[in-house]
């Protein structure tokens, strides 16, 4: 019996051809992970997430997307047509265990090139993805060279044991150290497996992967490195100053056409990671984020050409959108962008970011059913922000933001409106009247059941929380305000905060 099969996201009608362009592709299969048994109701969700941009991550938010779902059993089989937004797309591809479970090996960092036309069986096991029919090829190899790079070292239980160690004791060159180690080998390992497929895919298509598989060597321990660093910065000086970092093989950039490397989903996105290692600091040790953005813009713009420098401006903007300090470089990265598929992204970004813009006119139900709009506020300055319960740093927002709400709640002129994407009512009503989420006097809305899925939220690529929006007459004003770090109004960002709204109540440009 064929799954009952649900659409999210962006969602296309079933038809033949999409746009009547490109062939579809048929991707069908089944779960042979018995695991599922477990589950209440014994099914498992399978996602597909499909873009036409070579990101490490189909389903990122900012960039177009599309998203399938379908309920199944075990062993159930299940039929999935995708429209092909492109001749070549991208897919990410996975399914949860269990109740609390994911599988951390096939999430992000995992993505699949699909061809118009491809007609492929998945059989979804719980260590490894297999498939077979037309187009399996690559999508066999890219299982393999995944599951060598996850498998090869970072599960041994020593290893992690010893990572946790040096972290603990704050040796982070020699936690580098080790971790460059390990992916040194997993490369190698990945070596042989493309050797085995290069008949079966051609030369293009194998040296896309093979520039993937420097991207995944990379891409992980510098990303893992950076998010230990933004929580000690000291970590920063000493990965970037250690011999395994200065060892980092860019060689890629010089041997392989530019095409090549942008569509190898991963490997501009380790070129970015170590960008933002590199500009990390200022030559006193300390991070300023208005610098720190401008650095990486003004590199990317001087040492990148091409599809490349476009790849990378689409995630810089991607990553810091909701940051004023990168807003203000947006139109030079539009002059820079030539006309590739990234220039979308940063339109988008412009068109739904930058200050003046109009914000999108929701209207959403209150506590008492009654339905709010963005005109029933008119020309006020709004503070809207974006929270779910048992969000925790959407806790800490609210209780940093209580000296804001002091010195507002009796302004006319300013207004703070509170959205939950709870998608159950009852929780949310009650978490509202907990107040730890938001303050007595906001105007608390709900987005209708639909939580992420609102148009309010696709449309602002809303996938962290807290995010919040600062508008004025219903117009974008500040799409990166700071977060509130103090109790006094004349202190640090808290009083940064203080003067943006403050900015926004006197602009009259809008």
């Amino acid at each position: 019996m064929i799954a009952m099969m649900l659409f999210i996201g962006h969602v296309h009608a079933q038809q033949t051809n999409y746009s009547g362009k490109f062939r579809d592709v048929i991707i069908t299969g089944s779960v042979t992970d018995s695991l599922i048994k477990t589950r209440p109701d014994g099914k498992t969700t399978v996602i597909v997430r499909v873009s036409k941009y070579p990101f490490s991550y189909a389903g990122i938010p900012a960039a177009k997307n599309d998203t399938y779902e379908v309920v199944v059993k075990y062993k159930e089989a299940f039929h999935i047509r995708v429209p092909a937004p492109a001749g070549r797309f991208y897919m990410s591809i996975d399914y949860y265990p269990s109740r609390n479970e994911v599988l951390q090996w096939s999430g992000i960092d995992n993505i699949y090139i699909l061809d118009q036309g491809d007609r492929i069986k998945a059989d979804l096991g719980r260590a490894y993805f297999s498939f077979s029919g037309k187009g399996a090829a690559k999508l066999n190899c890219e299982s393999e060279l995944y599951n060598a790079s996850y498998r090869g070292w970072s599960i041994d239980p020593k290893t992690s044991e010893e990572l946790v160690l040096l972290s603990d004791q704050g040796k982070f060159s020699e936690r580098y150290a080790l971790m460059e180690r390990g992916k040194d080998s997993c490369l190698l390992v990945q070596k042989a497996i493309l050797e085995k497929y290069k008949k079966r895919l051609g030369k293009k298509l194998s040296d896309i992967m093979l520039a993937n598989c420097y991207g995944i060597r990379y891409y992980w321990t510098l990303r893992g490195a950076r998010q230990i660093s933004d929580s000690d910065p000291a970590c920063y000086r000493v990965v970037i100053n250690s011999p395994d970092y200065k060892k980092i093989d860019l060689s890629l950039n010089e041997k392989m056409d530019p095409d090549i490397l942008a569509n190898a989903p991963i490997y501009v996105d380790f070129l970015f990671e170590k960008i933002r290692m590199d500009n990390s600091l200022e030559a006193d040790g300390t991070r300023q984020m208005a610098l720190y953005h401008r650095k990486q813009f003004n590199e990317i713009k001087l040492n990148y050409r091409g599809i490349i420098r476009d790849k990378l401006l689409a995630l810089f903007f991607i990553t810091n959108s909701k940051s004023d300090n990168s807003i203000d470089s947006l139109n030079a990265a539009l002059n820079l962008c030539g006309p590739t598929i990234y220039r979308e992204i940063l339109i988008n970004v412009k068109e739904t970011q930058s200050k003046g813009e109009p914000f999108y006119p929701f209207e959403l139900p209150d506590t008492k059913g009654n339905r709010v709009r963005l005109a029933d506020l008119g020309k006020k300055v709004v503070v809207l922000d974006f929270w779910y319960t048992g969000c925790v740093h959407c806790i800490n927002l609210h209780h940093n933001m209580a000296p804001i709400y002091d010195k507002y709640k009796d302004n006319p002129d300013v207004a703070f409106v509170s959205v939950s994407i709870d998608k159950d009512k009852k929780q949310w009503i009650k978490s509202v009247l907990s107040n730890k989420y938001t303050d007595a006097n906001d105007i608390n809305l709900f987005t209708d059941g639909q939580g992420g899925k609102h148009p309010l939220m696709t449309k602002y690529s809303i996938s962290s929380f807290p995010t919040v929006f600062i508008l004025k007459d219903g117009k974008m004003f500040s799409s990166g305000p700071p977060r509130p770090n103090s109790k006094s109004l004349n202190e640090g960002t808290t009083l940064d905060y203080v003067n943006l709204i403050e900015a926004a109540i006197a602009d009259k440009s809008l």
